[in-house]
């Protein structure tokens, strides 16, 4: 009874924050996509930092952007970027470092088809059937770096 009755008044408590504070929380939607839309704002120089490397068939700077990008999700709110920022941080050639940038393209693709953020393009690269973001100009592939720096198609949205 008294289990219950405490979990009452917490599940009351969090609901009166809710009501009072909305943009505070995650259940507002809409201070979720603006929480989201910072989030990877800041993740995006680093994010580019890695497809530059990787076009470049360099692992130089790569482990330590994906741990500047953990370092900007301390919260670990999208699991998405956790998981392929350890991956980036654990590999130790370029195509473990490629799996783990394929995965780390995918919610960032998904942010740029959504809030086309301006000077960006989204590239897919058929021999990979991957996409990734890169800055508008030259096609610089980071799946197969300097063999076909140019494959890939500027993706429409």
């Amino acid at each position: 009874m008294i289990k219950s009755l405490s979990a009452t008044v917490w599940a009351i408590g969090i609901l009166t924050v809710n009501l009072s504070y909305p943009e505070l929380t995650y259940a507002n939607p809409q201070a979720s996509q603006v929480q989201q839309s910072r989030l990877f704002e800041q993740i995006l120089p680093y994010y580019i930092q890695i497809q530059s490397a990787l076009s470049t068939d360099s692992l130089q700077g790569v482990k330590e952007a994906a741990l500047a990008i953990r370092q900007i999700d301390r919260s670990r709110s999208i699991q998405e970027i956790e998981n392929s920022t350890l991956k980036l941080e654990k590999a130790n050639s370029l195509p473990e470092a490629r799996k783990g940038f394929k995965a780390l393209s995918e919610p960032l693709v998904e942010w740029v088809k959504k809030e086309r953020p301006a000077g960006l393009s989204i590239i897919y690269c058929p021999m990979a059937g991957a996409k990734w973001v890169q800055k508008e100009g030259n096609i610089s592939n980071p799946y197969y770096g300097k063999d076909m720096l140019n494959c890939g198609e500027k993706l429409t949205f």
